[in-house]
């Protein structure tokens, strides 16, 4: 095994695809199978080499696989049955089986998915003898007798059937390389390392301190323990990280997990860089909204960072007042963090930009008419009563001038004013929109056409992922106070939360204030 640890923006995926295409000349393509957290992290790290495509999978879909086309237990219909099958409410798995960070438990009374939750956890860790054993036995024999009767499995039963059935990966490869190693469970390096033991070449890549899922099982230790140095590898030059940034988290760490920084000498980046803090708290954030505007004036990218998710909501908040755009490319899926975009389809936004199309402030030489599908798809967003006779489909079939003969008031839509539009639209187009028109009221039409600069998100939703400038709000949720002062594990995790956060900036930190000082991180 050759372990490669790349601390903080050292290249790792770039050290791992170089690795791929330098065997490529010692094997097929076809021998080779690369896993991580995602699909799209293993794809990344094939690069020139045309690795087939299920070679590139996680661990989970590599062992689905090989057991064969089995229905899901905690997706789709079955998982609808067994949530409508009356049983109580910690019992239901939730919306597609999806897994519950503890943190977020502190505002609700036992959600759905938390025993599904306990029960993967405990499973997650090898099934040691634990409370939670006891507490999800019941919730455990049910859950197994519903995939019986159904001929299905669930996500861990994947992990567990590749344990006992797979003695070597899909294809028994002859290179097997892992990244993300930080975040496997205890399971999950059972799995790899008794497939790397069947492979010729097995790499494994990650950074202990970069574990953020401990909450869901997953343990940093396997890279923290020592290895002959013709085995381990550590990546020596950050290409992220000025000095000044590097210097405080790596002495974040030093002073708080000193194990944590044995062996990890590497250099940061040229340039200095800023670490400053800034008395803005979650609660009280116009200071933070003056910095950001001044940055983002500038032309910086910004992001704003906070442990859990409900602490971005007054951010979020004074974003939408002010006419900031925002968004987090790295979770399309979360809609509050994504208030332009769309999970599937034409977004909102698209619809505006078409209504502006013939605004020459918003397109300037690209303005023109509405075509018929531009047209079409903004004025489908309109109520009835604003379509003349209430015709919406012959509305949506006109085309050139004659599409004002169909507004029962045409002269908004002339105007190009997104505040009207805001108020005339249906009920499901209407937030949107009116975030859209605050942005073009104070900031132009053509901003819209723009990547946002400023990403909002949790520091797990942002693992991999860097920016100019990074504000940090140090707060912790009540459950992740108290584990981080109870137990050696739940330190740990805040440590290397803080640690992530801090690591995400390429020119400068910015330290916002607590709340509440006694329930933080010790930034």
């Amino acid at each position: 095994m050759l372990r490669v640890v790349g601390p903080p923006g050292t290249g790792k995926t770039a050290y791992l695809r170089q690795q791929v295409e330098a065997w490529s000349g010692q094997y097929d393509p076809r021998d080779m199978v690369l896993t991580s957290f995602t699909r799209a992290a293993a794809r990344v790290l094939t690069g020139r080499v045309a690795v087939p495509a299920g070679n590139i999978a996680t661990l989970h879909a590599l062992c689905y696989r090989h057991m064969g086309p089995l229905p899901i237990a905690e997706t789709g219909a079955l998982a609808k049955e067994w949530d409508e099958s009356g049983i109580p409410t910690a019992w239901r798995i939730g919306e597609g089986g999806e897994e519950i960070d503890p943190e977020e438990r502190v505002l609700y009374d036992e959600p759905a998915g938390t025993m599904l939750a306990d029960l993967n956890l405990w499973r997650a860790w090898g099934r040691p003898p634990h409370p939670l054993e006891e507490k999800t036995r019941a919730f455990a024999s049910a859950w197994h007798e519903y995939k019986i009767s159904h001929g299905a499995v669930d996500f861990a039963d994947m992990l567990d059937y590749g344990i006992e059935c797979m003695d070597a990966a899909p294809g028994e490869p002859g290179v097997l390389m892992v990244d993300e190693a930080q975040d496997l469970t205890a399971v999950q390096w059972a799995l790899v390392n008794q497939w790397g033991g069947a492979a010729e070449r097995y790499v494994v890549a990650g950074d202990g301190a970069q574990c953020l899922y401990s909450w869901a099982g997953a343990s940093p230790e396997p890279l923290l323990t020592p290895l002959p140095p013709e085995r381990h590898r550590l990546l020596g030059i950050s290409y992220r990280l000025p000095a000044a940034v590097q210097a405080h988290a790596e002495a974040w760490l030093a002073r708080h997990s000193p194990p944590m920084t044995e062996g990890r000498e590497y250099q940061p980046r040229e340039g200095r860089g800023t670490v400053r803090r800034l008395a803005a708290s979650i609660q009280e954030p116009a200071l933070l909204l003056r910095d950001i505007e001044r940055q983002i004036t500038a032309g910086r990218i910004c992001m704003v960072l906070a442990t859990c998710r409900y602490m971005l909501a007054p951010i979020i908040a004074v974003l939408r007042q002010a006419g900031i755009p925002y968004h987090n490319p790295y979770r399309r899926t979360n809609g509050a963090w994504n208030p332009l975009g769309a999970r599937h389809g034409v977004s909102t936004l698209d619809r505006a930009l078409d209504y502006l199309r013939p605004d020459p402030a918003t397109w300037g030489a690209e303005s023109h008419w509405w075509t018929d599908e531009e047209l079409r798809r903004w004025l489908m967003m309109l109520r009835a009563e604003h379509i003349a006779g209430k015709k919406r489909a012959a509305a949506a079939d006109a085309v050139g001038e004659r599409a004002l003969d169909y507004l029962a008031d045409p002269l908004p839509a002339v105007a190009h004013d997104v505040t009207w539009l805001a108020q005339s639209v249906t009920k499901q187009y209407a937030r949107p929109l009116e975030f859209i028109a605050a942005i073009k009221a104070r900031r132009g039409g053509a901003v819209l056409r723009e990547t946002p600069r400023v990403v909002v998100g949790t520091v797990h939703s942002v693992k991999g992922a860097e920016a100019e400038i990074v504000y940090l709000f140090p707060d912790l949720s009540l459950a992740a106070w108290r584990d981080s002062v109870e137990t050696r594990a739940g330190r740990d995790a805040m440590i290397r939360t803080g640690y992530v956060g801090m690591t995400r900036a390429r020119e400068e930190l910015v330290l916002c204030e607590p709340v509440n000082a006694r329930r933080a991180m010790w930034v």
